[in-house]
């Protein structure tokens, strides 16, 4: 396997939103004493905004975890992913243009903040508390994307002061690690690009509606494997290759109209599939 050390990087997308919830005591303890309940045994929670309030909010972090998820494949359980350096501008650009776009739908969302506000007065009812509502600024706050890259650990720079043998052994150590890694995020895309080939043969397969983003989501991953395929693996590459070739030429409008064209997809998907490796 190449050095991976050298071929990407490691991420963390940290993503922070403010959640307009509030616990209150004081009605849960009413609740408690209104049903003969311990006082811990209850807990309510208030839903201060709507539930649209936010909703162009949440949109804008959607993108940004799909973003990250398509562009990044699994490294440690701690949250890190890996990324490869082919990929590290297109990364950080689209984070950042999603970072203004946050910005701007938080802006807009602090314009109606005051009518959201009065709105709730009459919506909560006796539970509606001033002091639950933070400020502009303290909402500002709460909302951020930040991207937090590390370089891949490297088994030949190791720079702690060991005995020869302990050193030797966390060398080792680090390889395997670095070596199942990989492997690990070998898995993945084989896995997402079967999945997407599989999505496409149950719906060629059925009667149901058919719609643009099926293959153009199946194109976008074909395009962007042989750029995560940071272990050159040879067999992915022309896996993508194939599956672009046999299925990504087809036009929804025409599968729609024509059911033995649609069916011809279908059994171009199901070879496919038959193509891959066993799935542990």
């Amino acid at each position: 396997m190449p050095d991976i050390a050298t071929k990407a990087v490691l991420v963390h997308l940290n993503i922070q939103m403010w959640n307009p919830q509030k616990m209150d005591k004081e009605a849960s303890m009413e609740v408690a004493v209104q049903k003969r309940a311990y006082s811990r045994a209850t807990r309510l929670y208030k839903q201060l905004l709507d539930s649209d309030a936010l909703k162009d909010v949440r949109n804008v972090i959607n993108k940004a975890r799909a973003v990250h998820m398509k562009m990044t494949m699994p490294w440690y359980d701690n949250g890190y992913r890996i990324l490869p350096t082919t990929l590290f501008e297109q990364y950080s650009n689209n984070i950042n243009k999603l970072k203004s776009e946050l910005s701007s739908r938080v802006d807009a969302f602090l314009q109606k903040y005051g009518a959201l506000k009065e709105s709730a007065q009459v919506r909560l009812g006796d539970l509606y508390k001033p002091e639950d509502f933070p400020s502009h600024a303290e909402i500002k706050a709460k909302f951020s994307i930040h991207a937090h890259i590390i370089p891949v650990p490297d088994s030949e720079d190791w720079r702690v002061e060991l005995n020869k043998q302990a050193h030797e052994m966390l060398k080792k150590q680090i390889s395997q690690d670095l070596q199942a890694r990989q492997r690990q995020a070998l898995a993945d895309l084989w896995n997402r690009i079967y999945k997407q080939v599989e999505l496409v043969h149950e719906r060629f397969s059925s009667d149901g509606r058919l719609f643009k983003s099926l293959l153009e989501n199946l194109q976008d991953l074909t395009d962007i494997i042989p750029k995560l395929n940071i272990t050159k693996d040879k067999e992915l590459d022309q896996m993508a290759k194939e599956v672009r070739m046999a299925l990504c030429g087809y036009d929804i409008d025409e599968l729609r109209k024509d059911k033995a064209k649609r069916q011809e997809a279908a059994k171009r998907a199901k070879e496919l599939l038959s193509k891959f490796p066993e799935r542990k």
